[in-house]
């Protein structure tokens, strides 16, 4: 892949900086894919691509190329200021070594949870977990369960969709269901069996509810002239209400796996420990 720099100040200086390293190839060996270079430092071709992010076109994969070498020419600069302003770096060299090591383990241990698998969760192990904790659970933003139609006002199902969305009846829903398939104009979407955040909804209706959530029960419709919208609220979960399990069960796993990790750190720190004193690798004095 070719890189095209256009003639402007950022590219000038990248020509200019690499004719330097150029010129400074006697005294250090530059590498054969080098780009720029800036002091000691010097940014490859195949570290520009590992750069570029997957999936963009030539034209954004050159547009991403330019601003990335010259954002690393400035970084490379203010460093090597700061370097020379700073009068003692080696708590930094020292930060840095510790977040290497940090990477370093944060990556081992997800390889080994890879490998590991995922813990399963027994739906008992979920019910005694939600038993314990269920008083602590809340809900921390307004959930509601139900429908929402869109159709067009100009359409003549919209009598009968207003009678169907309101209905418990099944054959009710078959024939809102059939409409939708039939009608690409009427949408249609339906959450009684789950629930969903309140402002994902509220976000679909041209209505401002003024930070009201409706009540269990209530059939609000609108119209913005082109479309009517239909939305029938069957249950509603307001702020700090108790989790009902089915909303909690999602974050129990999380809780559950993320416990399980831990253990596994934890008895992985605790072998290689005996390990490394068994081995006589550890030596206090």
């Amino acid at each position: 892949m070719t890189f095209q720099i256009h003639n402007r100040p950022a590219a000038k200086a990248v020509i200019a900086l690499t004719i330097a390293a150029a010129a400074a190839s006697c005294i250090k060996e530059v590498p054969a894919d080098a780009i720029v270079a800036v002091g000691n430092a010097t940014l490859t071709l195949s570290d520009l691509r590992k750069a570029i992010p997957a999936g963009l076109s030539a034209t954004d994969s050159a547009t991403f190329a330019e601003s990335y070498i010259n954002s690393w020419i400035s970084d490379m600069l203010i460093t090597e200021i700061a370097e020379k302003n700073i009068p003692d770096t080696r708590g930094i060299d020292r930060m840095t070594d510790d977040y290497r090591r940090q990477l370093i383990m944060w990556e081992y241990q997800r390889l080994k949870t890879a490998q590991d698998g995922t813990p399963e969760l027994p739906e008992d192990t979920i019910a005694a977990y939600y038993d314990r904790h269920h008083a602590e659970m809340r809900v921390e933003t307004p959930m509601v369960r139900g429908i929402l139609v869109k159709i067009p006002t100009s359409s003549p199902l919209l009598e009968n969709v207003r009678k169907w969305y309101r209905s418990d009846k099944d054959t009710d829903i078959e024939l809102l269901e059939k409409a939708n398939i039939k009608d690409d104009d009427i949408l249609y979407e339906y959450f009684r069996d789950n629930w969903v955040k309140w402002e994902q909804i509220e976000s679909r209706v041209p209505h401002n509810f003024s930070g009201r959530t409706p009540k269990t029960g209530e059939h609000i419709e609108v119209s913005d002239g082109d479309f009517t919208y239909l939305l029938h609220i069957t249950e509603t979960l307001t702020e700090g209400t108790e989790m009902p399990r089915d909303v909690a069960e999602p974050i129990i796993r999380d809780r559950l796996t993320a416990r399980h990790k831990l253990s596994l750190d934890r008895r992985l720190r605790q072998e290689l420990y005996q390990q490394a004193l068994e081995n006589g690798k550890i030596k206090r004095y």
